[in-house]
């Protein structure tokens, strides 16, 4: 977080594309506006990691109408997932989150997880394509966590298209 600006600068030095791994999700987390920064910026492509299950098993118990917050920590998890997000509309998830509900609204609500940050990064950021690719552990039968992809190049956007239709990992 606090080498943004470096890497701004040297990303706008190169002559060539560059390629940059966000992980926005953490005990500090990135903020939205920050990713949107690195996906805005010319000439540069990225892959996130948005790690749906730990954003699942961290937000705690949700309903309709609230957050059930159990400590002053459980609080401060949540305003890092609203930074995340860029929002806190994502609390807005019906239904109780919880690890032990295992089973097809467990699903259903780390689908709208994944879909929520897909949404809001496309909302901030600019002019970009942007592929979500949920990644499923058949163990687990659930979705882990998302890579997104984003390119403003269209040429590589068809191409992302083309590697994960071949990939076979959704």
């Amino acid at each position: 977080i606090n080498h943004k600006e470096n890497i701004l600068n040297y990303i706008k030095s190169q002559q060539t594309w560059s390629f940059i791994f966000i992980d926005p999700y953490g005990p500090k987390s990135i903020p939205m506006s920050m990713v949107c920064d690195y996906v805005n910026a010319n000439k540069v492509d990225c892959m996130i990691n948005f790690p749906i299950l730990d954003v699942h098993k961290k937000a705690g118990n949700i309903d309709s109408a609230k957050i059930i917050v159990r400590n002053s920590g459980q609080e401060q998890t949540l305003l890092n997932i609203d930074n995340t997000y860029g929002t806190s509309e994502w609390r807005k998830v019906k239904g109780p989150l919880s690890l032990r509900d295992l089973d097809n609204k467990t699903k259903l609500i780390d689908e709208f997880l994944g879909e929520f940050y897909y949404h809001s990064l496309a909302k901030n950021c600019a002019n970009v394509s942007i592929k979500r690719i949920p990644i499923n552990f058949p163990d687990k039968n659930r979705i882990m966590f998302d890579l997104l992809l984003t390119t403003k190049d269209p040429n590589a956007a068809l191409g992302l298209n083309n590697i994960r239709r071949k990939a076979d990992i959704s």
